[in-house]
């Protein structure tokens, strides 16, 4: 991991065989369609809805953890790990319906995947977001074939920041963690990549409230189009692609 961050700072990325992005506020600003989801829970109770600049940080550490922060907003003490079951089961009803009406990929994203596909580096998804949603936004967004594994919420494994989901999907895209950069966009991220041994990257523009550059990453970017720049230099061609 050292390596790879000390290759980073000189943009030189021939290391690199797999890229593991994270989903919400990395590449997806889900926060529109997260917040209608969370504000039908909170009117089943009566609670007036929350706008999308109040719900943005709220997110990052899974569905129940969400509802217990929008519920938290109004002094109504919920535990994450013991919700009631109709008030997810509303939730992940209409989410998984909705999961795509506003929610948008953020700039760079086509390029960045076009990009590594192109060089044959393998492209997972580590997502504390449930598996079912997370598949739907891909299709929805045409971009589900560019992914050699997807971990999400639901796939079996404990949320982020545990190490387990993204050493699934390492395994599953057969690479190490030495030839693999994680990017995300909160300190959740980071963690989880310190835990599986990952160089990262953190964007700036994601959902975290405390500053990318003060979350410990390997690197700070803030755009897609800014990594693709970077690694478009010195990415190998892996066997399989096209010269």
């Amino acid at each position: 991991m050292v390596d790879a961050a000390e290759k980073m700072k000189n943009q030189d990325y021939s290391w690199l065989e797999a890229v593991v992005f994270d989903l919400d506020g990395t590449l997806l600003d889900s926060a529109p369609d997260l917040t209608a989801a969370l504000n039908l829970v909170l009117e089943m109770e009566g609670l007036s809805p929350l706008g999308v600049d109040s719900v943005r940080y709220m997110i990052g550490a899974g569905v129940p953890k969400l509802i217990e922060r929008g519920f938290r907003e109004y002094g109504v003490k919920l535990d994450a790990n013991n919700l009631d079951p109709d008030l997810l089961d509303a939730f992940l009803s209409y989410y998984d319906a909705h999961a795509a009406d506003l929610s948008k990929v953020y700039p760079g994203t086509y390029g960045l995947i076009e990009m590594l596909c192109n060089k044959s580096v393998r492209i997972g998804l580590c997502t504390n977001k449930p598996t079912e949603a997370t598949l739907a936004i891909l299709s929805s967004f045409a971009i589900e074939d560019c992914f050699d594994s997807v971990i999400g919420g639901t796939s079996g494994f404990p949320k982020k920041p545990d190490p387990a989901g993204l050493k699934a999907c390492l395994e599953e895209m057969g690479v190490t963690a030495e030839q693999t950069l994680y990017i995300g966009d909160s300190a959740i991220d980071v963690k989880t990549a310190r835990n599986a041994g990952l160089p990262v990257v953190a964007m700036t523009y994601g959902y975290e409230r405390t500053p990318a550059k003060d979350l410990g990453a390997d690197m700070i970017a803030d755009s897609f189009k800014e990594l693709e720049l970077a690694m478009v230099k010195t990415v190998k061609l892996r066997p399989g692609a096209e010269s």
